[in-house]
């Protein structure tokens, strides 16, 4: 493990088991073909569909053995564990760095605006919910960057409502999923074939 400015970076060890909220998610090496609908040959992590926020003129185009980092906003361990696995099985050998709090990620971002030698990150996933700014806070910072205008953003959250995802939308994310995210949806990520499901436009009417 290594401190870069506020944020740690970490060398990714697999955990044997994570505890999320009192629900055991044991991970195991070699698991049985993917199912989205459960039963037999269901995978052991699992979650809904990520969600596109946005159109891009251009498909994301990720290179995952890039130099640039991949910046994980959050404050809960299993999660940032969780996390890292899934990337590790998704073939992503670019840098893990993390960020724990709204302040500490803005400051990282901020930290690499001063100092160009310093790269930006690749891809961020960020937490909605986060001590000192929260997540829609931070998004709101990043998108009023010039440099970071284009950065793609995965929020992550607990909270399924409809008004979370529009409120993401509207503040610039590009993609929304409730924790965790399925490996498969990383997988077709990193490989730029975003075809995730669109979030339908609310009525508020």
């Amino acid at each position: 493990m290594a401190i870069v400015g506020d944020c740690v970076v970490r060398e990714f060890q697999p955990p044997v088991a994570l505890d999320r909220r009192g629900h055991n998610v044991r991970v195991i090496a070699n698991p049985p073909p993917a199912s989205r609908e459960g039963g037999q040959g269901s995978p052991v992590l699992r979650s809904n569909f990520m969600k596109a926020l946005s159109n891009p003129p251009v498909p994301f185009s990720f290179d995952v053995a890039s130099p640039h980092p991949v910046l994980l906003v959050d404050d809960d361990d299993d999660a940032i564990l969780l996390i890292q696995l899934l990337l590790k099985r998704a073939n992503v050998t670019s840098p893990i760095n993390i960020a724990t709090d709204g302040e500490q990620a803005i400051r990282y971002f901020q930290s690499r605006l001063d100092n160009p030698s310093e790269l930006l990150p690749l891809i961020v996933f960020l937490d909605l919910k986060l001590p000192r700014k929260d997540g829609f806070e931070v998004l709101k910072w990043i998108r009023s960057q010039p440099r970071l205008n284009t950065l793609p953003v995965v929020i992550m959250s607990s909270s399924n409502r409809p008004l979370d995802m529009e409120n993401a939308r509207a503040l610039g994310a590009d993609f929304y999923c409730e924790k965790y995210p399925a490996l498969e949806d990383l997988v077709a990520l990193f490989e730029g074939k975003t075809f995730f499901p669109p979030l339908p436009t609310l009525d508020f009417g």
